[in-house]
């Protein structure tokens, strides 16, 4: 069950958008758009992707690249770098993805954009915490709180709070981060912004799970699970219910935990993301494996393996497996025990050959991305010095000819004085 929850608080990792407008409505609107409708589009959308369409998101990267190429414009260029970035770090390739968002800080500083800045800051603190580099994480939080507070805009004060509070919940100072999140909670009250809602009541069940007050933490897990609810956002709804389920499991009330994590799976069908539902019937595998019931565990991880294979994901087919070893070798069943050793074995050849390939592919679209960049910003370079030294040479040229005028004008005053004086003696 540890495990479970660990995998939830993954997604209270806040990012820097702040929109509810459905993804679908935004790619529908991108395709008709203006250049600049299409930056700001993207802006809001490439967060986003879920687990089974993330790779489209490559697709909008590239169109806003060869935009911002063509049209020698380094703010598109610099937003495409951003959703490459994202790209990256959602197939977990950080280091790469660092680098992109390095572009992105050095180009805001570079202009001065404080807002986006602040954004890149805590999205770097993302990166370090998904690494498990918490003090680093915490370091590029508080910088993006730092610049925050000094554009005064509340909205981006309040962005790296979340991340902020999830860290001193590692640390266990409880107080300090409960301060923070009923801050931020108060606020998206005020401004009845649900989806906010429930990330932040999500994190505040956990803290209060750390804390062992059960019932404060159901309240704000039922919270969560409202708020999901109010703003169509059914993968929080379905986290409301699996956090409900956990919670009700350590409080040993075991129907109401079945109950919950049997919503919770319901919802992720309703929301058609085959991850989540993998990860849904491998929950109540979970649950039912810690109450013994070995039949019911067996099947629920049988059918965590079957939609984890729709969509290559090796990961939770590989978990599950393990976990029916388990059951077989408490069964004593010989026969299926060899035969799901095998599939570990093809599984975690899987993986690793998924693993390379995927590295390769995406560390060569991180190269031509640079390539073409790098490139073009040299063009950028070479034709902005060129537009100086052309300026410079027609200031030289003016002030040449005004010199020139200057001498000529001086002559004629000379020669005439002269032609006064010889008129005058003779």
């Amino acid at each position: 069950m540890t495990k479970s929850l660990l995998i939830l608080l993954s997604f209270f990792i806040v990012t820097g958008t702040f929109s509810q407008t459905t993804l679908d409505e935004y790619l529908n609107r991108y395709q008709k758009a203006s250049i600049n409708e299409k930056v700001s589009l993207f802006y809001y959308f490439f967060t986003d992707f879920n687990n089974e369409n993330k790779d489209s998101l490559l697709y909008y990267v590239k169109d806003l690249q060869s935009i911002g190429l063509e049209l020698h414009r380094p703010d598109i260029i610099s937003m495409s770098n951003r959703g490459m970035s994202r790209y990256l770090r959602d197939n977990n390739l950080y280091k790469e993805s660092e680098r992109k968002l390095e572009k992105v800080i050095n180009y805001n500083k570079e202009i001065g954009n404080d807002t986006l800045l602040a954004e890149a800051y805590n999205e770097m603190g993302n990166l370090q915490f998904l690494q498990g580099k918490l003090s680093v994480a915490e370091a590029f939080y508080n910088r993006s709180l730092s610049l925050a507070q000094k554009i005064k805009i509340k909205k981006y004060i309040l962005l790296p709070y979340p991340n902020i509070a999830r860290i001193y919940i590692e640390q266990k100072k409880y107080e300090e981060a409960e301060k923070l999140l009923i801050e931020y909670n108060m606020y998206y009250e005020e401004h009845k912004d649900p989806e906010k809602l429930s990330l932040v009541d999500g994190i505040l069940g956990q803290l209060y799970m750390d804390l062992e007050d059960f019932d404060k933490a159901k309240d704000y897990f039922m919270l969560s699970m409202e708020n999901g609810l109010s703003s169509g956002n059914l993968l929080n709804v379905s986290n409301g219910y699996t956090n409900l389920g956990i919670t009700e499991y350590v409080a040993e009330e075991y129907e109401r935990a079945e109950s919950y994590f049997r919503l919770a799976l319901a919802y992720r069908i309703k929301n058609k993301d085959r991850f989540f539902i993998s990860e849904g019937y491998y929950n109540l595998g979970d649950y039912y494996f810690g109450l013994e019931k070995l039949d019911s565990a067996l099947a629920n991880y049988k059918r965590a393996v079957t939609v984890a294979e729709s969509i290559n994901n090796s990961h939770i087919q590989y978990d599950a497996l393990n976990q029916m070893k388990e059951i077989y070798i408490q069964l004593k069943q010989d026969k299926n025990l060899i035969q799901v050793f095998e599939k570990i074995v093809l599984v975690l050849n899987e993986m690793n050959i998924y693993q390379s390939n995927k590295t390769i592919e995406l560390l060569s679209e991180s190269y031509e991305q640079s390539l073409q960049e790098t490139e073009e910003m040299a063009n950028m370079r070479e034709s902005q010095a060129a537009k100086k030294v052309g300026a410079y040479q027609s200031i030289f040229n003016k002030w040449m000819w005004i010199g020139l005028a200057g001498l000529f004008c001086l002559f004629i005053l000379t020669y005439v004085r002269r032609r006064k004086n010889k008129e005058h003696l003779g």
